[in-house]
């Protein structure tokens, strides 16, 4: 797997994000701790998670339009600068009546990183051979559990010695760093990205751009609609992340009422599903090779509702650790199958879109989820909810039969 880190340009992206990703993950979690110690309010709490939700279904399709637009190495450089900047803003804050500008902060950091997340998709096939995409995507998955393995106990610990002061100045660090990496990166952009037709001086207006923007992103949401494997992967992962939504909402539920355990049970089970997904990603380009893209997504997300079912009305703690484990593994499986299948289909001039498009589509089925967990608790209680969520995964799996037949290890046509 760290083979493909042999390739300097995909090498310096790679250590720029595992950096940046340390750096959000001890401010995902001291940033809620701050809130709460200012306010002494859940309410307050959870508008953080709020205002950094709304951005990813309001931007993340434009995001996508920008990508295939304007070079993307340049467009991460500057959403990292720009993100290292704001963060700055919260060392302002020392009483409950600056609590606004830190929704502001959270708002526009999150806002600024839906540009950036479909730049980096739709660059890592412009910088990796396609050959080596599930490798790439492997590693990805890799920094990715391991940061959230360890960012959180970093992030707790700093907080509780440095106070928030040290998590914003390290978070803000780690997209400058991640920002200097990129820019030391060095290939020849796609003409593509820069074919956009040129316009008369005299037609630019605000209107003409902004129409140009929504043909340019109704382009994009056409080719999923009328490609039918991409279509098929937007639909599958989409219902499978309603399920995602239902469990984040009741997983403490699950351990205090299902397992009667504490906040040290979540903790145990939440670091299973790291774990699961960490060693899942050291072996995802065996595993992936193995199965055909449409088998191994459904046999995924199959096992995983019938696991989670089980899971969810045997109260052992010992089961519910080695499901989680399994379900990390299996997700990331699909998720970086699911990647890589579209990045080899899509053409560069339309990855961005596509990308953009895929993190609307899942960050708005997350909040349905979020939505009918919260709704619905008081009626039917957290045992059948949680059922539900683990015969969505099972259903999802079923929209993956009509998938066209695809491989990974072999160059595909793009889709123009």
């Amino acid at each position: 797997m760290f083979s493909v880190l042999r390739n300097r340009n995909f090498a310096l992206l790679w250590i720029g994000q595992l950096i940046s990703i340390i750096g959000d993950w001890l401010l995902v979690l001291a940033l809620p701790f701050y809130i709460f110690d200012l306010t002494n309010s859940t309410l307050a709490t959870g508008g953080m998670f709020i205002a950094t939700s709304v951005p990813r279904l309001l931007l993340g399709s434009l995001g996508g339009v920008f990508a295939d637009r304007w070079d993307r190495r340049t467009m991460m450089i500057v959403t990292d600068l720009l993100r290292a900047a704001i963060l700055l803003l919260l060392l302002l804050v020392h009483s409950v009546s600056w609590l606004w500008l830190i929704y502001t902060v959270a708002l526009l950091e999150s806002a600024i990183s839906q540009f950036f997340a479909p730049a980096k998709g739709a660059l890592v096939p412009q910088i990796v051979a396609s050959e080596e995409l599930v490798t790439a995507n492997s590693l990805d998955s890799f920094s990715e559990a391991v940061t959230r393995l360890l960012g959180p106990t970093l992030g707790g610990a700093l907080y509780a010695l440095f106070g928030i002061i040290s998590i914003v100045t390290i978070d803000s660090s780690s997209y400058l760093i991640s920002a200097l990496l990129i820019f030391l990166i060095a290939f020849r952009p796609l003409t593509a990205q820069q074919s956009a037709p040129a316009v008369e001086q005299s037609q630019v207006t605000p209107k003409t751009i902004w129409l140009k923007l929504w043909h340019e992103l109704v382009d994009g949401l056409h080719l999923v609609r009328k490609d039918q494997l991409l279509r098929t992967i937007f639909a599958g992962m989409g219902v499978m992340m309603i399920a995602e939504g239902i469990i984040e909402v009741l997983l403490v539920a699950f351990t205090k009422q299902i397992l009667h355990g504490n906040a040290s049970t979540l903790g145990w089970i939440m670091a299973a599903q790291g774990v699961g997904a960490l060693l899942a990603s050291i072996f995802s380009q065996q595993v992936i090779r193995l199965f055909q893209p449409r088998y191994l997504l459904m046999l995924s997300f199959g096992i995983i509702g019938l696991l989670l079912i089980v899971v969810f009305n045997v109260s052992i703690f010992a089961v519910a650790l080695i499901v989680m484990a399994i379900a990390g593994a299996l997700i990331v499986w699909a998720m970086v199958t699911a990647q890589t299948l579209m990045q080899k289909a899509v053409a560069d001039s339309y990855r961005g879109r596509v990308f953009g498009a895929y993190s609307t589509v899942l960050s708005l089925m997350v909040l349905i989820g979020m939505g009918i967990a919260s709704a619905f608790t008081g009626l039917l209680g957290t045992t059948i909810l949680l059922d539900i969520s683990g015969i969505i995964f099972a259903l999802s799996a079923l929209l993956f039969i009509k998938m066209p037949a695809a491989s990974l290890t072999t160059p595909e046509t793009p889709l123009a």
